[in-house]
């Protein structure tokens, strides 16, 4: 499943959970990549 977020001031990684341990172990935890795009579809690496 693909989101598409506008996070106007950060660029890196975070943890998306729910607050629900059941939910999490369930599945409803996942890393994030906020980056900008590369013109391709893609993301490029930048710095913060």
């Amino acid at each position: 499943m693909r989101f598409r977020t506008r996070y106007e001031r950060y660029i890196g990684d975070f943890v998306l959970h729910c607050h629900i341990l059941d939910h999490e172990d369930q599945g409803m935890m996942q890393n994030v990549r906020i980056g900008i795009t590369d013109g391709d579809g893609g993301i490029a690496i930048g710095h913060h």
